[in-house]
């Protein structure tokens, strides 16, 4: 069965067979005539907010209208959702987040039922998550990694950002179907990288836009990417799921609304990213970050990863 980014990719390109325009196809519907608000629930400067800025003009040739981008830092997301749930609904109105903001929401710690009216929109861009190795680490393959873990749980290292967040989620659904123990040890990811390097942690879940370089350079290795296939950035290295743990999760980047926005107006939006993305600058960019277009996916697609999201983190949370 397609998925639903191929899907979508489908529909796109027949529209373009036929002459039409996904615009077209909602200029009845609607159009915007002032400038749209998109809050990032992020700091400027991290992931989320260069990649906006970078996707932003595009966007907004796409749209026919400006964009303001507004950083609200705090709460791992909570405060940027908490003030877009006090704006109006209007279809004026958008969020581009990482999953971070559900951890709050699986806990209960939001004042306002956010999570209860997140409406999903689209994803745009997802980095892979990646189990790096230390060139002297005990071993040098995921698969030989792999039995050295089972021959001793919890002696083997790893460092990760954020335990409870979706690295934590990555690495659980990891973990959970190979039956490995690790010591886990939480660390920023700069400090992480250093350790793996220095051969003080065995390995470090991170992604290859933060670490290729340090295996091109030799000081890193590569053992798998946490994926459900292989990954077409990073096609010499094998996937978790060529051993039996297949994850769809990975640091993922969205659009949302929340709900009682016009439906009209996200379909308008959503149809201008997905214009947008298949540019000829927004697919340098993504080449020139180690990303690609495999990740966009439809507001179905995303609710189900949104979902399945919550249901890691309150488990996380749980343990």
């Amino acid at each position: 069965m397609l998925k639903a980014k191929r899907i979508i990719g489908i529909i796109f390109a027949l529209m373009l067979v036929l002459g039409l325009s996904v615009s077209a196809a909602h200029a009845a519907g609607w159009v915007f005539e002032r400038p749209i608000e998109i809050v990032i629930p992020a700091a400027a400067g991290g992931g989320l907010d260069t990649t906006l800025r970078a996707f932003g003009p595009l966007l907004e040739k796409e749209l026919g209208a400006s964009i303001i981008i507004d950083n609200r830092t705090g709460g791992s997301g909570a405060i940027g959702y908490t003030y877009s749930y006090t704006q109006p609904r209007d279809g004026y109105n958008f969020q581009f987040t990482a999953p971070s903001f559900i951890g709050p929401a699986s806990q209960g710690l939001f004042t306002v039922p956010v999570w209860e009216n997140v409406v999903p929109v689209i994803n745009l861009v997802q980095a892979e998550a990646m189990l790096f190795a230390g060139v002297n680490a005990p071993f040098k393959t995921l698969e030989e990694m792999v039995a050295y873990v089972k021959a001793n749980p919890g002696r083997v290292s790893l460092t990760v950002d954020t335990p409870t967040g979706i690295s934590g989620a990555c690495l659980k659904v990891f973990t959970d179907a190979l039956g490995l123990e690790f010591n886990i040890v939480s660390s920023t990811e700069d400090e992480s990288i250093i350790s793996v390097i220095a051969g003080d942690i065995d390995l470090n879940l991170n992604t290859w836009t933060d670490c290729g370089a340090y295996v091109e350079s030799g000081n890193l290795i590569a053992i798998c990417t946490l994926t459900t296939e292989q990954s077409t950035i990073v096609p010499d290295v094998p996937s978790s799921a060529s051993v039996g743990a297949p994850v769809a999760l990975g640091y993922y980047r969205a659009f949302t609304a929340l709900s009682g926005t016009p439906q009209e107006a996200i379909d308008a939006f959503a149809a201008a990213v997905l214009r947008a993305a298949h540019t000829d600058e927004w697919k340098a960019y993504l080449e020139s970050a180690g990303l690609n277009n495999e990740y966009l996916w439809d507001a179905t697609e995303l609710r189900k990863v949104l979902d399945q999201t919550y249901v890691l983190f309150s488990d996380l949370f749980k343990q």
